[in-house]
């Protein structure tokens, strides 16, 4: 029957083929120190190889806040290349998704630095140095 076959059909892993091939590089944030306000909580750099463009319109981190530290969201919550990117964010089981309004293209052969804003809270007056890993 057709159905017996349809099923058969989509039986597998599923792959994509793609020509070019997006590096991510993790940066150094300029500021380290735990304070309250919003701050670069991530900073990196896409590159796309000569073969071809990549294009970024969604991508997720991982966050833990503690009892002393929080993350929010933060009504601008991306800078690509230093510039403000319309995005908005979530957060929900660990994860900070970060939704592009339009999907940004990194033209081959070229990179874009993209940094992550957020909202960071922090109770008392103990500050601590962010861990990135």
């Amino acid at each position: 029957s057709s159905a017996a076959s349809d099923v058969y059909k989509r039986q597998g892993n599923e792959f994509m083929i793609r020509k070019t091939t997006p590096t991510i590089a993790k940066l150094a944030l300029s500021d380290t120190l735990l304070s309250a306000g919003d701050k670069a909580i991530a900073k990196f750099t896409v590159a796309a190889s000569a073969a071809g463009d990549v294009t970024v319109g969604r991508f997720a981190l991982t966050i833990t806040n503690t009892a002393s530290a929080t993350i929010a969201t933060t009504s601008n919550p991306l800078k690509i290349n230093g510039s403000t990117k319309g995005a908005v964010a979530s957060i929900a089981d660990g994860k900070m998704i970060i939704l592009l309004d339009t999907p940004e293209v990194v033209a081959a052969g070229t990179s874009k630095t993209f940094e992550v804003i957020a909202t960071v809270g922090v109770s008392g007056t103990v500050q601590n140095l962010l861990p990135l890993s």
